[in-house]
């Protein structure tokens, strides 16, 4: 038995740092977005992966309706890839007149930004793409 104690704890020192480092990958992402939102412009993010999601957005009472457009931002970014065989869409950027929505597959979260039409995306998404 004191074998099996001492594998187990072996077998746990090796999957440590892995769940170590992808839980470091997702806290620089979410202190990339914090330091994102703060930015000039930039109206909130929603970060979503498949267990959860994380919304920080100036106005609350509009979080149905960026989260509907961000959803629906991306599938229709996977919709047309695949009727145009495109392959993977890692970026989507849609301007509208007042707004500007950027999304991004980061791993294997799903983030989407909001930002007034004439804040700067490549530098969010150079930010975020940071690791």
């Amino acid at each position: 038995m004191v074998r099996k104690r001492g594998n187990m704890q072996e077998i746990a020192n090796e999957r440590g740092p892995v769940a170590i480092e992808e839980a470091s990958a997702k806290c620089d992402l979410r202190s990339n977005l914090a330091e994102v939102k703060k930015w000039d412009g930039v109206i909130g993010y929603i970060l979503r992966d498949e267990n959860s999601a994380l919304v920080d957005l100036n106005d609350p009472a509009k979080i149905t309706d960026y989260a509907i457009l961000s959803s629906a931002t991306h599938e229709a970014g996977a919709e047309l890839s695949t009727l145009f065989g495109l392959g993977r869409i890692r970026r989507t950027v849609v301007q509208g007149r007042m707004i500007k929505i950027v999304s991004l597959d980061i791993d294997d979260a799903r983030v989407s930004v909001f930002t007034e039409a004439t804040v700067d995306t490549d530098r969010i998404i150079k930010k975020l793409q940071e690791r």
